[in-house]
């Protein structure tokens, strides 16, 4: 009898080889993250750049004031206080840029976190400008014009204070789960953001002006009047940006549609505090480059081209914060987040 070999037996299933090709699952694609909240986490990061800058020139100021009327004197106590508001906002933006970069469902508790720092750091500027207000008051030398530039700059702080607080608001009752308020509380803290730069704008004109009564040279007295104007281009950009975020007509439509309308409109309004950063950076180095002719020391000099720079840094957050909203606003169906 012949033996039968493996081949010969009869195959009840199919060669494996003969097996049609298994589907295989589809790979998992890697989450994108829009391209609205990539540009404008870089651009808050380019912030945090900025902040650090001007902590590092208020710390020289600092000293300088140090040396001249000791640790506890008034003019150290106030730049102390602002030491202290400008490193907050270094963290409040680096905070900010984690959030926004990151995303998720925790988005908005991490920015009502930053918020809540934020507000921190903005009554700490607060108190800075009422120390220096004192200060000023006390020496019977100085112009009123000085006195009445501190006091337009103490409410103009206390704007901010209220900007940082509605901002904590908005983005702490949307992580609550509240519907609707978002929007409008970041819309009130546009409005009292141009308010604050209204305020700004005064100090620096009413500064400007007592500058020119003590016999400054005319390259300081009109740097002064150019930071201010960026202080006046300011108040256009927190209009425009309440208007986004405010008016109703602006809030009709379908979600995408009034989100892209919404995200065009706050591009103007970051051009805007672009174009009024831009501004006040040259009125900044004009008075820096004036600085030496008008009896400042070296420190002074250097901590105002330290902040220049850091103006520099400051146009640079808001074009790119500018350019990612305005890629929101051109793809309706690419700007459902928030």
């Amino acid at each position: 009898m012949q033996q039968r070999g493996p081949s010969s037996v009869p195959r009840i299933f199919p060669d494996p080889s003969e097996w049609p090709p298994r589907p295989q699952p589809p790979a998992p694609q890697p989450s994108r993250r829009p391209r609205r909240d990539v540009l404008l986490a870089r651009g808050l990061a380019v912030m945090a750049v900025s902040a650090a800058l001007l902590t590092l020139a208020t710390f020289i100021r600092w000293i300088d004031d140090v040396d001249d009327d000791g640790l506890f004197g008034g003019a150290a106590l106030a730049e102390l206080m602002r030491l202290v508001s400008e490193a907050t906002f270094a963290v409040v933006w680096v905070l900010a840029a984690q959030a926004v970069f990151t995303g998720g469902e925790r988005r908005d508790g991490r920015l009502a976190a930053a918020a809540r720092l934020a507000l921190a750091a903005a009554i700490a500027g607060a108190a800075s400008a009422v120390a220096e207000l004192l200060t000023d008051a006390s020496i019977d030398s100085l112009p009123g014009t000085v006195v009445a530039s501190d006091v337009m700059a103490v409410f103009g702080a206390l704007a901010f204070v209220v900007v940082a607080l509605a901002a904590f608001l908005a983005f702490a009752g949307s992580a609550a789960g509240e519907t609707g308020s978002r929007e409008g509380r970041l819309g009130w803290a546009a409005v009292a953001f141009a308010v604050g730069s209204a305020l700004g704008f005064c100090a620096s004109a009413l500064l400007a002006i007592a500058f020119g009564e003590v016999g400054a040279s005319d390259a300081l007295v009109a740097g002064l009047w150019i930071a201010g104007a960026g202080e006046g281009v300011a108040i256009g950009a927190g209009t425009v940006a309440a208007a986004a975020l405010l008016v109703p007509a602006a809030r009709t439509g379908e979600p995408a549609e009034r989100r892209a309308r919404r995200d065009r409109a706050l591009a103007l309004a970051a051009g805007g505090y672009a174009a009024a950063t831009l501004v006040a950076t040259a009125g900044g180095a004009v008075v820096a480059a004036a600085l030496g002719d008008n009896f400042y020391g070296g420190r002074e000099v250097a901590a105002a081209w330290i902040g220049v720079v850091a103006g520099l840094a400051g146009i640079a957050a808001a074009t790119i914060a500018a350019a990612g909203f305005a890629a929101s606003g051109r793809e309706p169906g690419g700007a459902a987040t928030r």
